[in-house]
């Protein structure tokens, strides 16, 4: 509690040296009652709980004859202390209308579900490739540098970020992260993305975080890591009625189980990866403005090799995840979401070679309030 006051403070105290400036706060919340099924008495796993707490400052002032204006963003989550407390934060000059750049505290260029303002999530909760994902260093916030460029029918975003989560220059790896995104909007209510990132990647199977200082500096000849994907986003209205649908898949490298040969020297490029591939398909359907119901299916495969005798259990390692929920907006700021999550997990018995599958079911009741 005493960072997130020390936050509040900062911010109010810088936005009396920026009086001049177009200024905005605002934030949202998601307390939730949740049971969350291990396996046990369910009765030990039902508890409050909250999803997000953001509190949001942004604004923009007024430039020169190069930069023509001036944009900011500090948002944070103060849902828990053992959350990441800093979210958005960065400086984003404008040249044109059309083209300006972000440096800062920003989120890598890839994936429509992390892109996705967390307040309006079509879905209670993001699926699990996110965290997947997030796990493996192509998502997520990181310090680095965008360039965008938004016309009226598309939309560019290139840039470059620190590997893992560094919070100073000498504290991260020797190589920098690489993410580009382009967004077609050829209809009204219509967004087709396609993006890539490059990224370094643990390479004894640890997630990124703990990668820190684990290898020689040669194999930071390049970055090996690379996933891309494409999504497709679909919002349309008829009569009191609505439909808003989204749909992404994505593929790329994992871990790598060594080098081809650790006694040759190989380099980075020289390791065998491991592949992984995701989708998910997201819609709500409003049957009038206040009531409707979500769907959601999601799923990931961290291994995509089936070849038994080089990597046995690998076709026994997906994980699903179904949604189903109704939602009711209260007011167009505030909305209640009952969701099911019906997830399952696949495992592999070494003794018998056989998949095994672990089901779990969640539920959810979950308030979403935005305050502007």
């Amino acid at each position: 509690m005493r960072n997130a006051l020390l936050l509040i403070l900062a911010i109010a105290v810088g936005g009396i040296g920026v009086a001049s400036a177009e200024m905005h706060v605002s934030g949202y919340l998601a307390p939730h009652l949740m049971m969350y099924d291990q396996g046990e008495d369910n009765e030990a796993n039902v508890g409050f709980g909250m999803y997000f707490n953001r509190f949001t400052f942004k604004g923009k002032m007024d430039g020169g004859e190069i930069v023509k204006a001036v944009g900011f963003r500090v948002e944070s989550d103060i849902s828990s202390e053992t959350s990441s407390l800093l979210k958005w934060a960065y400086v984003q000059p404008y040249f044109t209308e059309e083209l300006s750049f972000r440096i800062g505290h920003i989120k890598r260029a890839f994936s429509r579900e992390w892109l996705h303002p967390t307040m309006d999530l079509i879905t209670a909760m993001r699926h699990p490739t996110s965290d997947f994902l997030k796990g493996l260093g192509y998502t997520d916030f990181a310090y680095g540098l965008d360039v965008l460029y938004k016309a009226e029918m598309f939309m560019v975003q290139a840039g470059a970020y620190t590997s893992g989560t560094p919070k100073t220059v000498e504290d991260q790896d020797p190589a920098l992260d690489f993410g580009g995104r382009v967004v077609a909007m050829p209809i009204e209510g219509l967004e087709v993305g396609l993006n890539a990132v490059m990224t370094t990647l643990p390479h004894d199977g640890t997630m990124q975080g703990s990668n820190q200082g684990v290898y020689p500096s040669e194999t930071y000849e390049t970055n090996s890591g690379l996933a891309y994907g494409f999504d497709v986003d679909y919002m349309t209205d008829f009569d009191k009625m609505s439909l808003w649908a989204q749909a992404e898949v994505g593929m790329g490298d994992c871990w790598t189980a060594g080098p081809k040969d650790a006694e040759a020297g190989d380099t980075w490029e020289d390791y065998e990866w491991f592949s992984f591939m995701y989708y998910y398909l997201k819609l709500r359907f409003m049957f009038t403005e206040e009531l409707g119901f979500q769907l959601g299916y999601s799923m990931f495969d961290p291994v995509t090799e089936n070849d038994d005798d080089e990597y046995p259990g690998t076709e026994y390692d997906k994980t699903t995840k179904i949604t189903p929920g109704l939602i009711y907006f209260w007011t167009p700021l505030c909305r209640t979401e009952v969701e099911v999550q019906l997830c399952t997990e696949q495992g592999y018995d070494a003794q018998t070679g056989d998949g095994m599958d672990y089901d779990y079911t969640h539920f959810l009741l979950q308030q979403v309030l935005v305050w502007k």
